[in-house]
């Protein structure tokens, strides 16, 4: 451990991205992107409308030397997003503000394919969602909270976690491995804790 960095304005932090010698920080709590220096300055922020968690901002992704981020929905007031993202979510180019990928239940883990094509783990609906160049969307039922993905040139690596409510605290998580040419799940690694954050390959 060579450094520790305090960022007191970012509130209940749900993603970073290292980029162009930034670090960038979703900052759910207080709806909004922090960019800091390696010093822990802060350089510029972008806020979403609404008030503290309104949108649910969670998580972060660069295409083409743009930022896009995985929202909730948009709601004007804290937790607004509360039993109401069914098919409110979205993914959002934050320079421009465009919705590339929209009618998802809690999405999470934006990625760019290739040809206008993204995968995102469409969390509450239990899946993963693939938005083709048509504008035609395939999805794959995984069964459990979808969060944390990974690929290659052959396939998706897909966290689904056990179920928080559940009465047992044996539960465990497993990531799932997808044909990306099928799309079937060639098979699962088990997990031995209940929830994962994120995968990285």
């Amino acid at each position: 451990l060579r450094l520790i960095l305090k960022l007191p304005d970012s509130l209940d932090t749900h993603d970073l991205l290292v980029s162009d010698g930034k670090i960038i920080c979703v900052s759910t709590g207080s709806n909004e992107i922090h960019w800091y220096d390696f010093s822990g300055k802060q350089i510029k922020k972008w806020k979403a409308k609404g008030e503290q968690d309104a949108w649910h901002l969670n998580c972060l992704t660069e295409k083409n030397g743009e930022l896009f981020i995985s929202a909730f929905g948009e709601f004007d007031t804290h937790r607004g997003w509360l039993d109401n993202s069914k098919s409110s979510g979205f993914i959002m180019n934050v320079q421009t503000g465009e919705k590339v990928v929209d009618g998802l239940s809690g999405p999470h883990n934006p990625r760019y394919l290739e040809e206008g094509s993204w995968a995102v783990c469409d969390s509450h609906n239990k899946g993963l969602a693939i938005k083709h160049v048509d504008g035609t969307v395939s999805s794959v039922d995984l069964g459990g909270f979808t969060r944390g993905f990974a690929l290659d040139d052959s396939y998706f690596y897909v966290g689904v976690s056990a179920d928080r409510n559940h009465s047992s605290q044996d539960e465990n998580s497993h990531i799932a491995v997808i044909d990306r040419g099928t799309l079937q799940i060639s098979e699962t690694i088990p997990v031995p804790f209940p929830e994962i954050y994120d995968i990285v390959a």
